[in-house]
């Protein structure tokens, strides 16, 4: 593997999820303190961004299999910078969702960043290259909502907006100078392909679900984001409401969650070494399912921590697990078109989580989106265990 470009495409990533980090501790608070949101509008807010995200992510990664990922990742980063901006001078909620449909739309180049890895890792190691993508995350989401909270407590909730423009300007700027292409002009699916194979994509969509492990894959990653996605929005609510925390403490709690998430992810592939990664899956999902209900039943801010880390390590294991699965069940010329899919299906369950989450927090009671979680979460595990023993693709035998 090489290690260069794995270290380029983990601090762009890294400096444009910090930024992104930096504004989801505040969101809900921001929305809800001085816009006067419900709480279902808070959800839709949410998931406006995931919304767009669904829409515009596989475009975007069939878009940089034609014309190369670095083009895709500068737009993104570029069009993320404006849409912090928008945030930061938000005075209205239709101004907020402006702001997070345009922060969607740019966020397509997660699916394009990990095709990069895609393009620079073997099958074999794709795991440990996932898992930086991973740890990106991880990383911008323990120091990012941290920081968003200090700003907005000490500048006021629209600081954090600004901040995080100024973050993924600078990923942009390093991202032109420092990233190189992945993806070489004779490895690139040509415009007369895309027309011989144009579909439109709806049937595209259904052809990916023909293949077994990739439809269980796919329907796994869905499940898997919208049981968490169902406490973007409400956690905050929740510590703020139940537990009287701060803005600047429940970025704390996010910090925390985001810290454990990094170290399990970056020592993934120590444990694919020595276990099956079907079974990290398993694990990962059993860890969640306990994490999400015992956050319902909390009653004191320990519980919550150990509910927290519950479920930072097991969505820790299953997040790297996960994407290299779906990308060893892919084509090579297909890296950028099927985990496009894969994160567009993420992206469909960060949608219907904190829509459904923030809807019932406000009217079924503030535990049920915890509920919720867990249950799904366990039909997730048991369908991990019968996809562990029943998938035909064997350990280390990937499509060519």
């Amino acid at each position: 593997m090489k290690q260069y470009p794995l270290l380029i495409i983990f601090i762009t990533v890294f400096i444009d999820l910090l930024g992104f980090g930096i504004v989801i501790p505040v969101l809900p608070a921001f929305a809800q303190g001085t816009l006067h949101a419900s709480s279902t509008t808070i959800g839709f807010i949410i998931a406006t961004f995931s919304l767009m995200q669904t829409i515009f992510t596989p475009i975007l990664g069939k878009i940089s299999d034609r014309i190369g990922r670095k083009p895709l990742i500068l737009l993104s980063l570029a069009g993320a910078s404006i849409s912090y901006l928008m945030f930061g001078l938000a005075g209205s909620v239709f101004m907020l969702f402006a702001s997070r449909a345009l922060s969607g739309i740019c966020a397509g180049s997660v699916a394009t960043a990990q095709a990069y890895i895609a393009d620079v890792t073997t099958p074999e190691t794709r795991t440990k290259g996932m898992g930086l993508i991973g740890v990106a995350f991880s990383l911008g989401f323990m120091f990012g909502p941290a920081l968003g909270g200090i700003l907005s407590h000490s500048y006021g909730p629209s600081m954090p907006g600004f901040v995080a423009a100024a973050l993924s300007g600078v990923s942009f700027i390093f991202a032109i100078f420092m990233l190189d292409e992945s993806l070489p002009p004779e490895r690139r699916v040509t415009i007369e392909q895309q027309r011989e194979r144009r579909t439109s994509r709806l049937a595209e969509f259904f052809n990916v679900l023909k293949t077994p492990n990739t439809r269980s894959l796919i329907v796994f990653f869905f499940l898997i984001t919208f049981s968490i996605a169902n406490i973007y929005g409400t956690f905050t609510l929740l510590c703020l409401d139940d537990f009287h925390m701060s803005v600047a403490e429940n970025g704390y709690l996010f910090g925390y969650m985001g810290l454990i998430g990094a170290i399990v992810q970056g020592a993934v592939h120590l444990l694919t070494r020595r276990f099956r990664e079907t079974s990290l899956l398993i694990t990962g999902c059993i860890l969640m399912t306990a994490g999400l209900t015992i956050f319902g039943i909390a009653n004191s801010v320990l519980i919550l921590i150990f509910a927290l880390t519950l479920l930072a390590i097991g969505n820790g294991m299953n997040t790297p697990t996960l994407l290299a699965l779906v990308s060893k069940s892919a084509r090579k010329h297909e890296q950028g078109s099927i985990l496009g899919i894969n994160q567009s299906m993420g992206s469909l369950g960060r949608v219907a989580g904190p829509v459904w989450g923030d809807w019932s927090y406000q009217f079924f009671g503030h535990s049920s989106p915890f509920f919720t979680g867990g249950a799904v979460m366990t039909l997730v595990s048991m369908g991990s265990v019968i996809f562990a023993r029943r998938s035909f693709l064997p350990k280390n035998e990937f499509p060519n």
